[in-house]
């Protein structure tokens, strides 16, 4: 019953714990155990284990009878019926997904159909930071869109992503890994499938006609400044939107009239965002990957100063006064913890890790020359923001 609901693989996935009872007595148009409305698919988490043993069993007859010479087209069925199913259970299982990619080169499995599975898989909470998955899915666009080599070749740079997808399916794997993204926080897995997508995104636009893929460079450092601007922690995101920043200069997309390709844009962002959420120690890596980013590419010493300036204001705005120096209030008795408190404390940390950047930016501008106290104090710096 579940192998029916995975053929065609539905638009969404998700895992219901218990036997789903409860939400399936809800909807009449659900085939118990399963929901299905609107071609996204519930399956309760019982009724999961119960067909991934089942389908194990199947696999590894299936899998005897290819052992023994049997490659007809019942057994091929067999086994990618037996493995959507392990795949759901288990989508870091490395022998199904092995097999599947025998059948897609067999011409048994057909790849684009491949491609919905996964993404229909990666699309439940649990399974999107299944990194053997994610590296399927970029095999799978490089035997769909081959950049001119080998299929051996294409299995050993599947890192790399050396593809020739068009624009349109790179924009389904950036909508992808945004999903996936926002299901699992942090999913570094995700995030790395990005990068591999944009470096291919890059390395496009640099054709003699790049049309939709220009356009498509430009809406992904759009829609990337609106992400960072909603998740100020996610210091991945924040390192991504540089790699997408040096990409458009790299085909000398913008600053073509601007001296030394300077874009104001990047570092304006950067500055408003430690300006914004100054005790968020990823908007202060944020800023340093900008400045070190601008520094590569302008070769302009300038906005080191702003950017010192804006740490040393920072600094002020947090350094505690006598009385929070001594956690006591006026009339001496230890002060009740309020939000003023939480406000304050704040501040202090965003003091500790603007004076932290001021040391490193002088670092990197030449102004102060690396040594052992330096070196201390950096120490302490880090110490001091990690306690607070």
């Amino acid at each position: 019953m579940l192998v029916t609901r995975l053929s065609p693989a539905p638009t969404a996935i998700e895992i219901i714990p218990g036997d789903g009872s409860e939400w399936i007595s809800q909807n009449s148009d659900s085939i118990s155990p399963f929901l299905f409305i609107d071609a996204h698919l519930g399956v309760p988490q019982k009724a999961l284990r119960k067909a991934y043993i089942e389908a194990m069993a199947v696999f590894h007859r299936a899998s005897e009878r290819r052992k023994r010479g049997d490659t007809s087209d019942e057994n091929d069925a067999l086994v990618a019926a037996s493995t959507s199913v392990i795949l759901l259970a288990n989508p870091d299982h490395n022998t199904a997904l092995n097999r599947r990619k025998e059948l897609v080169l067999r011409g048994a499995l057909r790849a684009p159909e491949e491609l919905d599975l996964c993404a229909a898989i990666l699309s439940e909470a649990r399974n999107s930071k299944a990194s053997l998955l994610w590296h399927h899915r970029r095999w799978l666009l490089q035997y769909m869109y081959p950049p001119g080599v080998d299929i051996a070749e294409e299995v050993r740079q599947a890192e790399r992503l050396e593809s020739a997808a068009p624009a349109d399916a790179l924009a389904r794997e950036f909508d992808i890994v945004e999903k996936a993204a926002e299901a699992y926080p942090r999913n570094y897995h995700a995030w790395a499938h990005r990068y591999a997508c944009l470096r291919c995104l890059v390395m496009s636009a640099r054709t003699a006609r790049p049309g939709a893929f220009v356009d498509l460079l430009v809406k992904e450092r759009e829609r990337m400044e609106v992400w960072v601007d909603r998740h100020v922690g996610d210091h991945t995101a924040m390192q991504y939107l540089c790699h997408v920043i040096e990409g458009m200069w790299e085909i000398g997309l913008e600053e073509r009239n601007l001296p030394r390709r300077c874009d104001s844009r990047t570092l304006a962002h950067a500055f408003a965002m430690v300006r914004s959420y100054p005790e968020h120690e990823a908007v202060w890596a944020y800023l340093r990957e900008v400045c070190l980013l601008v520094q590569r590419w302008c070769r302009e010493g300038s906005f080191w100063e702003d950017a010192r300036a804006l740490s040393a204001l920072l600094v002020a705005k947090g350094e505690p006064t006598q009385d929070e120096e001594e956690g006591r209030g006026e009339d001496g008795a230890v002060r009740i913890r309020t939000a003023r408190d939480a406000a304050r404390e704040q501040s202090q940390k965003a003091a500790i890790l603007a004076r932290k950047f001021s040391i490193w930016s002088n670092i990197m501008d030449g102004t102060i020359t690396v040594n052992a106290q330096l070196l201390s104090q950096l120490r302490r710096e880090s110490a001091g923001a990690s306690a607070a």
